[in-house]
């Protein structure tokens, strides 16, 4: 729901007090869409406060000789009635689309939903190096993955729910990547906050069941959220490739990420669900307390 807010600015010589009225979106999703990307950049702009300032000033459109004259009340007052205005990770994007290089690229949808099985591994290895190393060309790798040009056909976006051209192949992201090597770091970095958010739900989702050991950095210490698998991502595709409920490995590259996690989440459940039979069938189980 919009949060409506009055700033009432004291009366000043022959000028008569005024009330300025406005009503502020609630997130980042009810902010205009071709106004998301600047109000990002403005909230990275500054640290701390001061970028939340930055992205205060352009959602409340005030003449600057009345934003002058807010007291610190005031502000934090303002501040406080929209708590999502910072910089963090949440599995929504914070903006649609960007422009680069005379293109759109358009983010994935909240919670990663249109994501398929080939682009998060790529984007989670990616993601791992960039918090173990600060290196931007896995930055980049992670943008190139996630962001893509317009689908051309109509009926295809339909069809895939997803606007974004397809991901063949890791070749293909390195070398978007490598189309946005000047990309502003503010941009790059709202693709990074929502994989982190990303990375959280599916942790949140699937992890008691499908990760168990945890990525380290380089000092063996705990990456929060693990979202690979034991074994690796490109293993268990093969091995959900071999059981065959979406076809070879291709073409379980190309299907719903979410829709492989929530077929491995039943297999593993099932096959621990028939040991425990099996466990329970054995002959002389019980017996001398076994």
């Amino acid at each position: 729901m919009p949060v409506s807010v009055e700033i009432q600015v004291p009366r000043r010589g022959l000028w008569p007090r005024t009330t300025y009225r406005r009503v502020l979106p609630a997130s980042f999703n009810e902010v205009e869409e071709a106004r998301r990307l600047p109000l990002w950049r403005a909230l990275l702009s500054g640290e701390g406060e001061a970028g939340r300032m930055a992205a205060l000033r352009l959602l409340l459109r005030l003449p600057g000789s009345v934003r002058r004259a807010l007291d610190a009340d005031q502000v934090a007052a303002l501040l406080a009635a929209l708590p999502w205005l910072q910089a963090k990770p949440r599995p929504a994007p914070p903006f649609d689309y960007f422009d680069h290089g005379g293109k759109r690229y358009f983010l994935p949808n909240a919670y990663g939903m249109n994501l398929v099985a080939l682009e998060y591994p790529i984007s989670d290895e990616a993601f791992t190096n960039y918090i173990r190393t600060g290196e931007a060309d896995h930055l980049r790798l992670l943008c190139g993955t996630l962001c893509r040009e317009e689908e051309a056909e109509p009926a295809a976006i339909t069809q895939r729910g997803d606007r974004r051209v397809p991901l063949l192949s890791r070749p293909q992201a390195e070398a978007r990547a490598e189309q946005l090597r000047d990309l502003d770091p503010r941009t790059m970095n709202g693709v990074l906050f929502f994989f982190a958010g990303v990375k959280e739900y599916v942790h949140n989702s699937y992890g008691k069941v499908l990760f168990e050991e945890p990525d380290t950095d380089e000092h063996g210490n705990p990456l929060p959220n693990n979202t690979k698998p034991s074994l690796g991502w490109w293993s268990v595709y093969f091995t959900v490739a071999h059981d065959g409920p979406f076809g070879d490995v291709e073409r379980v590259y190309q299907t719903s990420f979410h829709d492989v996690c929530l077929y491995l989440v039943d297999r593993i459940r099932a096959q621990k669900e028939e040991e425990i039979r099996m466990r329970l069938a054995s002959k002389g189980f019980g017996e001398n307390g076994g």
